[in-house]
């Protein structure tokens, strides 16, 4: 009876973590693996994330649609509350890495987030070495590109620090702009299931 109990433990567990699998929502978030919380801690305010996931790898709450093989695609949302509407498309390079974010927004006059990654080195699947963010809104456009280097992992394989050298162009609706450069750690918190 114990060797029938400690089996039937153990298959549940294989299923319990094939099932996290099943959901590939982490990509987006440059995750791979049984993540159950993910957060982000950066000098960019844009991009800050504190994400959470279901225990099938989907995010919690999440409106993404999936493709066959449940890699996310993207969502749909709009409601009639002030003609509010969000959209999200993801896009992939031939390796099934996230290659570009969009996420659209009505609110606050109408405003598009690009992320765009850029991958360094084939031995490092997560391993982006650039990426660059834009945000365009009423007041004008803000352009970040950012350098990564210096990544540390954790024995999941996920990265839990980078180094980032990041240049910020703003560009006023006047077609003024400025010009910042810093440097700095980006570093995430991550627990699993």
């Amino acid at each position: 009876m114990k060797k029938l109990l400690i089996i039937a433990i153990m298959a549940m567990g294989y299923f319990g973590i094939s099932k996290a699998q099943e959901y590939k929502e982490g990509l987006i978030y440059d995750l791979t693996g049984n993540v159950k919380e993910m957060k982000l801690s950066t000098k960019n305010s844009f991009l800050k994330t504190h994400v959470k996931f279901q225990n099938n790898g989907k995010c919690k709450k999440s409106m993404t649609f999936f493709d066959d093989e449940n890699y996310p695609l993207g969502y749909d949302l709009s409601t009639n509350v002030m003609n509010f509407s969000l959209s999200q498309k993801v896009d992939y390079d031939e390796q099934h890495r996230v290659s570009l974010v969009t996420l659209k927004s009505s609110q606050d006059g109408g405003t598009t987030q690009t992320t765009t990654h850029h991958y360094t080195d084939p031995n490092f699947p997560t391993q982006i070495g650039r990426s660059v963010f834009s945000q365009t809104d009423k007041n004008g456009e803000v352009l970040a590109d950012c350098e990564y280097s210096g990544y540390v992992y954790d024995d999941n394989g996920n990265w839990t620090s980078r180094q980032v050298k990041q240049t910020v162009t703003q560009i006023n609706k006047k077609g003024g702009s400025m010009v910042y450069n810093t440097q700095y750690t980006e570093t995430r918190t991550i627990k699993y299931f």
